[in-house]
């Protein structure tokens, strides 16, 4: 037998593996949801997370450990299709929609694309509804559907462009199956519940996964004579501004970074490079991105607000003291959740760290194997982990002084995926004989890191988060009543405003013909004595959250179910699934 096809052992493991993917799958989509589901995970068929389960502890070892490059190939490729697997639950699982947040104004936004009501130049970031509308439109898919859908396809293009980076980079099996591991834990995603970056239709998520598929190019263009690579990556930079400014602004960092590391170096580490083609790529962004934001309001105001922010001081992390007083009560902490969100992170920051001192330290002072593995690094490496440099110090400026770090966090976990890779995978080279031992490490430590991962693609009470489901009751029962409210009237509400609801199926960017009051979480503040003419409205998930997750911490079920109670308040509207009441009546 031909060692380049593996062991018999590993071929039917892997088979077994896609076996069960296709009966997990099967398995989850004969179990639709039926109603709004506070957990996923816990909604999901057992025998759906079974195949997970199985396919990380078959497919990993094989990953590491098999002496075929075929079989660790495949290997890494299945661990990458479990995890798109689970990104697409909610296509796979019947989701109407899923994003209670900014994600339905932008489904509004595209809705507005669709019907000709908005242009492309009127919205800040449209690559989203772009190319939902592309999807939509040819397929005869719900614009939600094609949202979704956008979910594991651009979740696909992350972890192949990842693993290219550090492919390409290193030429070395063992970098490009870290690579593609790493790449599958979805570090850019934190889930914060505060300007987080979320796996839902999200244009900061469009961004951050698309990224790596530019610095692909952009990398290639230094490195290969052909100009091909040199007009894709402006052309994805310039999508990369379309899809999110801010995360495009954090890309030009990396493109001003390079070209400064490879003047001060002026080693001629590495084949014939050229990053006069970067200063060129970065510079056209430059003037795009100046040119397509400053025409929008969004823009102007965020600017101004982070003025006014700089100039008083108002910090923006002061809400995290209240963060963890509620977490106490509920029988957590704010360290139990950073470790379940952030302890991998962590661990990779530290290797990306580590890697990158190695990379910036003279050879002379470091061990051998260290020695090494910096002189067969290139400026490109050391240019993007000099990038980290300013992208840390525009994370604590966010910090200091507004809400966004999180999602910038986000973009830095992005890079940090490539080099950690890069760095462990060029050190296992530095030692051959221990290549089994190393694999074994590895295996155990990634089959963890996964593990600790999967649990937080979605939110859910694991990180006492509901997930943010929109079933196709709580659709209509905002849909339908927000034509019927009278104008100039307050609507009152537990968590997710009407007035995104408003943005998706009504009209986005027309003035909003109401006003919304979010209930404040006092143990008695539903506003049942109101005037005459406000709206209170209470939903399914109201309930499954306040009571079943929150345990009544801000709003008891005897709050919720006096509205029915009260003679100051008529119901508006029901299906049975979301309640609208009237104040004032009998």
């Amino acid at each position: 037998m031909s060692e380049s096809y593996g062991t018999r052992t590993e071929r039917v493991a892997l088979l077994v593996c896609v076996t069960a993917s296709a009966i997990a799958i099967v398995s989850a989509y004969r179990n639709p949801a039926r109603g709004y589901e506070l957990s996923m995970y816990r909604a999901t068929p057992t025998l759906f997370w079974g195949f997970v389960v199985g396919s990380v502890l078959l497919s990993v070892p094989i990953a590491f450990r098999s002496k075929s490059t075929l079989n660790s190939g495949l290997a890494a490729t299945n661990v990458g299709w479990t995890v798109l697997v689970v990104g697409a639950l909610p296509v796979i699982r019947g989701y109407r929609y899923l994003g209670t947040s900014d994600a339905l104004s932008h489904l509004g936004m595209a809705r507005s694309i669709v019907t000709g009501s908005t242009s492309v130049t009127e919205i800040l970031y449209p690559l989203l509804s772009l190319l939902s509308s592309v999807v939509a439109l040819p397929a005869g898919l719900p614009l939600e559907a094609a949202m979704l859908l956008l979910l594991p396809v651009c979740t696909a293009a992350y972890i192949l462009f990842v693993t290219l980076i550090v492919r390409d980079r290193s030429a070395s099996n063992p970098a490009t199956v870290i690579a593609c591991v790493t790449a599958c834990l979805l570090l850019p995603v934190n889930q914060v519940s505060r300007a987080g970056t979320f796996y839902q239709p999200y244009p900061t998520l469009l961004a951050i996964f698309l990224t790596p598929i530019v610095l692909y190019l952009l990398f290639r263009s230094v490195t290969s004579d052909r100009a091909g690579f040199v007009l894709g990556s402006v052309v994805g930079l310039v999508v990369l501004v379309l899809a999110h400014p801010q995360q495009a602004f954090n890309f030009v960092l990396i493109g001003i970074t390079i070209p400064l590391v490879f003047h001060i170096s002026a080693s001629g580490t590495g084949p014939a490079m050229r990053p006069g083609r970067v200063v060129s790529a970065t510079a056209i962004t430059g003037l795009i991105f100046w040119r397509w934001v400053y025409g929008f309001d969004p823009f102007k105001r965020s600017v101004s607000g982070l003025v006014r922010s700089i100039v008083q001081f108002s910090g923006s992390t002061g809400d995290v003291s209240g963060a963890g007083s509620s977490l106490a009560q509920l029988g957590g902490s704010i360290e139990e959740l950073f470790v379940k969100l952030f302890l991998v992170s962590a661990v990779f920051c530290a290797i990306g760290g580590l890697y990158g001192v190695v990379l910036l330290l003279p050879g002379r002072v470091l061990p051998d194997a260290l020695e090494r593995v910096s002189a067969r690094s290139s400026d490109l490496e050391r240019g993007l982990t000099v990038s980290l440099i300013p992208l840390f110090l525009l994370f604590g400026f966010y910090i200091a002084f507004s809400s966004q770090y999180f999602r910038h966090l986000g973009f830095i976990m992005m890079v940090i995926s490539i080099l950690a890779p890069l760095g462990m995978g060029q050190l296992c080279e530095q030692f051959p004989t221990r290549r089994r031992a190393i694999s074994t490490v590895l295996s155990v430590a990634f089959i963890v890191f996964l593990l600790l991962s999967i649990p937080i693609v979605h939110l859910s009470p694991y990180i006492y988060q509901p997930t943010s489901h929109v079933s196709d009751a709580e659709q209509a029962g905002y849909a339908s009543p927000l034509d019927r409210v009278q104008d100039g009237s307050y609507i009152h509400y537990l968590r997710t405003d009407p007035e995104r609801y408003y943005d998706a199926y009504v009209e986005w960017q027309e003035p909003i013909p109401f006003t919304t009051r979010q209930v404040l979480y006092d143990g008695n503040s539903l506003p049942v004595g109101d005037p005459t003419g406000d709206y209170t409205v209470l939903t399914r998930s109201d309930y499954e959250r306040e009571v079943g997750l929150y345990d009544e911490l801000h709003v008891t079920e005897a709050d919720l179910d006096g509205m029915d109670s009260s003679p100051t308040v008529s119901r508006f509207y029901t299906n049975g699934n979301v309640e609208w009441y009237v104040h004032g009546t009998a």
